[in-house]
């Protein structure tokens, strides 16, 4: 910075240059200083967050040098190193979120139920991320699910072969007791939400029940917020509220999926909700009835 007055005595020189450090900052549009920014913000996370994985994922939005504490630093780092499994772990958090409020919008509040709840629909969409079906079946597994809807592992080849739409409507189509009646409606009325719901009849049914018209508009089946209020109308619909407040894994398995596939998986995962629950949610909760 030029000396427009010459010398400058004492405390007028240390004032310039402070003066000479502010006007060569970085611009407040200026990459630096973004990352300045969303590196301070992230600080203010870190310290009212408990969770590193989550103050981390948010951390590494900024782009700019860390001006953290190394400890911060190297949980940067690490968010930089795993981008894609710390974002995993975020929206596992919010779905689980969205899931658990619903269950408090239907008024859900005994603690063997919710945890059973989540257990069983966690199981059934992989962690509510499955919910669209996939019809990318290979022949030979075409044929051992539905050996009625094929003639020979060649008829089976030959639908594959149509892609998607083609294996939804061999195997979904012209269905009366799906009321699927309509040429299309195999694909369009396919698995969706969190128990795969399936057939123009039942999108209908589930539909009018939740307020959402699902006839109309089937792929709004496939959206968590809409999907746990189809499956709560199937879980309060299909008789489960009883054994679930009793604990009866097995039972409610079977009201779900006919038979026991993925039972001991199943007991396990009721196990691990019900001790968070009893941990983060049982202050919320009205009634706990354990075994």
């Amino acid at each position: 910075m030029p000396r427009i007055l010459g010398h400058l005595p004492g405390s007028i020189e240390q004032l310039e240059q402070k003066l000479f450090k502010l006007l060569h900052l970085p611009q407040p549009h200026s990459r630096g200083q973004r990352g300045l920014r969303v590196s301070i913000q992230a600080k203010a996370t870190l310290q009212h967050d408990q969770s590193p994985d989550l103050a981390a994922h948010k951390a590494v939005a900024g782009s700019g040098q860390s001006h953290e504490p190394l400890h911060i630093q190297s949980q940067l780092r690490g968010a930089e190193r795993d981008k894609e499994s710390i974002a995993a772990v975020f929206g596992s958090s919010q779905r689980e979120a969205i899931v658990l409020s619903a269950l408090d919008a239907a008024g859900i509040t005994d603690l063997n139920e919710r945890a059973m709840f989540m257990a069983q629909m966690s199981h059934e969409s992989k962690a509510f991320t499955r919910l669209t079906e996939n019809l990318n079946y290979k022949p030979a597994r075409l044929l051992a699910i539905f050996p009625k809807k094929f003639s020979s592992l060649e008829d089976a080849h030959a639908v594959v072969g149509g892609g998607q739409v083609a294996i939804a409507e061999r195997i979904y189509g012209n269905r009366k007791a799906l009321g699927n009646v309509l040429p299309g409606d195999g694909f369009r009325y396919r698995g969706r939400g969190i128990v795969q719901l399936t057939g123009r009849s039942n999108y209908r049914s589930a539909g009018h029940a939740i307020g959402v018209d699902l006839e109309t508009s089937p792929e709004r089946a496939a959206d968590l917020d809409v999907a746990v209020k189809a499956a709560l109308w199937f879980w309060q619909s299909k008789g489960i509220v009883g054994p679930a407040r009793e604990g009866d894994v097995a039972k409610v398995t079977r009201l779900i999926n006919g038979g026991t596939i993925g039972l001991a998986e199943r007991s396990k995962e009721y196990g691990v909700w019900k001790q968070r629950m009893l941990a983060e949610t049982a202050p919320t909760i009205v009634s706990q009835r354990l075994p």
